[in-house]
């Protein structure tokens, strides 16, 4: 039979020394190891020393990781692609294709995406930034598709982005859809804002009256003109053959 009288007399003994003494919090600045026996707990300082290296080797880790996922690019790579079929001017990066314009507005690299205010309404668009003092205004050279006429925050198509490779490597690039009054007809840019620096839209790829649109033209004509001959030569080869035969 289980004898239960000492685990009375130990609660008995804990009872009397709660009433008799306070309780006592002990805070310490680094990390200890406590040893319990007898009647005074001992604490003991740890050893810090591998606790402090693991946390910087890990954080090194850290940061190899980040520095493993930064890409060098190209400047001329990046210009090429943000300027595609467009330029550039004092306050942005432009580039369009037959359907859309991105700009890339050239901003502080404290500046931050939370702070945006962005507006269009018709072409007129404004960008502000209170925190960095940072203001654009202008009218887009072109007509874009804003639905019911007029966008702002999120209903555009708009985020922060960083391109280490450039000058100003923090920018705010914005999407907007072109608008076409007739869908068989395409309308390049000459230039991304009224007032602003013309793109040479001779140099555009695929647009009709280019000089690059024309040299593919010939090409292809020329091609044509080969294969055809290529098929009459075939053709009367295989008349002679009958004819023979």
């Amino acid at each position: 039979m289980v004898d239960y009288s000492k685990w009375d007399k130990l609660c008995d003994e804990l009872s009397d020394e709660s009433d008799n003494e306070d309780v006592h919090v002990t805070r310490f600045d680094e990390p200890q190891s406590i040893t319990i026996g007898g009647n005074n707990p001992s604490f003991l300082p740890s050893n810090s020393s591998n606790l402090n290296e693991e946390i910087i080797q890990e954080d090194n880790k850290i940061k190899e990781n980040k520095q493993s996922k930064i890409i060098e690019l190209d400047p001329d790579d990046v210009m090429e692609r943000i300027t595609e079929n467009g330029g550039q001017d004092e306050w942005y990066y432009w580039s369009q294709t037959s359907q859309e314009v991105v700009i890339k507005f050239k901003v502080r690299e404290d500046c931050r995406g939370r702070d945006i205010a962005i507006s269009l309404k018709d072409k007129s668009i404004q960008i502000s930034n209170p925190t960095i003092d940072y203001k654009f205004e202008g009218v887009l050279e072109g007509d874009v598709d804003l639905g019911d006429g007029e966008l702002s925050g999120e209903d555009l198509d708009w985020e922060m982005e960083d391109e280490m490779s450039l000058s100003y490597p923090r920018l705010l690039s914005l999407t907007l859809p072109k608008k076409h009054p007739d869908p068989s007809i395409i309308h390049w840019w000459a230039r991304c804002m009224e007032g602003g620096v013309e793109t040479d839209l001779e140099l555009v790829e695929g647009r009709r009256g280019s000089s690059k649109f024309s040299e593919n033209w010939e090409e292809a004509n020329r091609l044509f003109q080969l294969e055809m001959e290529k098929r009459k030569k075939n053709n009367k080869e295989e008349e002679e053959e009958e004819k023979n035969s």
